[in-house]
């Protein structure tokens, strides 16, 4: 899923929101994610997972195209580990409601006042 597609797809199951307000908020959610990371945080988001920065030591790489050795720098990369609701979802494989019988349903924190996407019916 691209940026474009969870926007579209925000703003399919909030109606009241238009679609410049829920770009703005996804906007305004990964630019804040991006700048704590940028600045060493951690971000957590509860039951969803986390986001953290790892610092990777310099080391001698091989290039297969060449064939010689180069000198690779520090670097700091982003790492993400998802939280158990997002593990037990992927595990089970597809969307929240595809498989009423398998249906984890929203994390824990949002369980009150949730509506899934299946048909009870």
């Amino acid at each position: 899923m691209i940026r474009s597609e969870l926007v579209l797809r925000v703003a399919s199951r909030h109606p009241g929101m238009t679609r410049a307000a829920v770009e703005a908020a996804v906007d305004a959610l990964l630019g804040r994610i991006a700048e704590a990371l940028a600045e060493g945080d951690r971000v957590e988001i509860r039951d969803f997972g986390s986001f953290s920065t790892r610092r990777r030591a310099p080391r001698t790489a091989f290039n297969p195209r060449s064939g010689h050795l180069i000198d690779v720098e520090e670097r700091t990369a982003v790492a993400f580990r998802p939280g158990r609701w997002m593990r037990t979802l992927v595990m089970e494989g597809g969307a929240i409601g595809s498989h009423p019988e398998r249906d984890p349903g929203p994390p824990p924190n949002l369980r009150r006042g949730w509506t899934s996407a299946r048909s009870d019916g």
